[in-house]
């Protein structure tokens, strides 16, 4: 093998050697890129899911503090969510349905 190997020209080695040092270099430079660029998407989303959870949470908490300060009048709006669901209206169409914080 040695043989096959000095008998090929010195620059055509060279060339050789640095092509395959060239690829090696881009080979691992390109899996860590792809490596970092999936990391740095992933920490992305999970941060839009973090701000989204707290204007979820923000919204939930704001409607509980209504409620709790008697905003709602509870009794009226369970009666007309019976008589709603007696007269065959679905549970979405009553008021009390409007009062669940949806973000």
């Amino acid at each position: 093998m040695f043989k096959w190997i000095n008998s090929i020209a010195l620059g055509k080695r060279i060339a050789a050697i640095t092509l395959a040092v060239l690829v090696a270099v881009v080979s691992v430079n390109y899996v860590v890129f792809i490596s970092k660029h999936r990391e740095s998407a992933n920490n992305a989303i999970v941060e839009k899911a973090a701000a989204f959870t707290a204007v979820a949470d923000e919204a939930k908490n704001h409607v509980a503090n209504l409620n709790n300060l008697g905003v709602f009048d509870t009794a009226e709006l369970l009666d007309q969510l019976k008589t709603d669901l007696a007269a065959g209206k679905s549970y979405t169409e009553s008021k009390i349905f409007g009062t669940i914080p949806v973000v």
